[in-house]
């Protein structure tokens, strides 16, 4: 059974939110103090905060337990790669029940998306905060709401690029088949995080509905492991 809280904590007196051996966390504690409130039975804690909004956390995490309990298993039994595809793109690598590396799609890391600049060369970027064309607010919304296909192709929806590609244009093919090659191209860079010990691959989030998208990546990427697509966003379920 699983059971869900929200709670705030002053972490001066912790070493970190994770548990470690031989020190004070508060994963360790809260789940010293679980244990006492269940009959003295372990209890394991997976949580998210409030940073986490940038690397999709809650979505990840459902997904991840939605897979893990249709085969039977526990997440923590596990060792995954979720790619969520939405208006930012975030790929985590889950090992044994912890987001383990996960690149932060709101700050302008990762792949590319449809609004999102993703990784891109740093002296461009450089050049166009002192060249006095452009505010500090300006330059952070082309990098994250401004950026990918919106900058690129002029839309954000991916059903609007799909159908740009249907009628013949080679641009929006182009461009499209680059965000697919760095959404792969990170899922390969996390398989390396998990040692190539990877039981799943799980696309998630509105644009894991793109068949184009779907196919395109597991050309890709099923050498890795078995792909799972769980579409949508399902933070609210989390």
């Amino acid at each position: 059974m699983r059971y869900f809280i929200t709670f705030s904590y002053d972490g001066t007196a912790f070493n970190g939110y994770q548990k470690q051996p031989r020190v004070r966390t508060v994963q360790g504690e809260l789940e010293k103090a679980l244990k006492q409130i269940n009959d003295n039975k372990e209890v394991s804690v997976s949580a998210t905060g409030r940073t986490d909004a940038g690397v999709h956390a809650l979505n990840q995490k459902e997904v991840a337990y939605r897979y893990a309990k249709s085969i039977n298993k526990r997440y923590d039994e596990l060792n995954l790669i979720v790619a969520h595809m939405g208006g930012g793109i975030s790929v985590g690598a889950h090992k044994k029940g912890r987001i383990v590396d996960v690149n932060n799609a709101a700050e302008g890391d990762g792949p590319f998306s449809p609004t999102r600049s993703g990784s891109v060369t740093l002296m461009p970027i450089v050049e166009m905060c002192y060249s006095g064309k452009y505010t500090e607010k300006e330059m952070k919304e082309l990098i994250t709401k401004k950026g990918g296909l919106v900058s690129l192709l002029g839309t954000s929806d991916a059903r609007d690029v799909d159908a740009m590609i249907e009628k013949g244009d080679k641009e929006a093919k182009l461009v499209y088949d680059a965000m697919i090659y760095q959404v792969a191209k990170a899922i390969g860079a996390y398989s390396v995080i998990l040692k190539g010990k990877v039981d799943a691959i799980i696309l998630t989030g509105g644009i894991a509905r793109d068949e184009y998208v779907v196919e395109g990546l597991k050309d890709y990427v099923s050498y890795l492991g078995k792909i799972v697509v769980i579409p949508g966003e399902k933070e609210m379920d989390a």
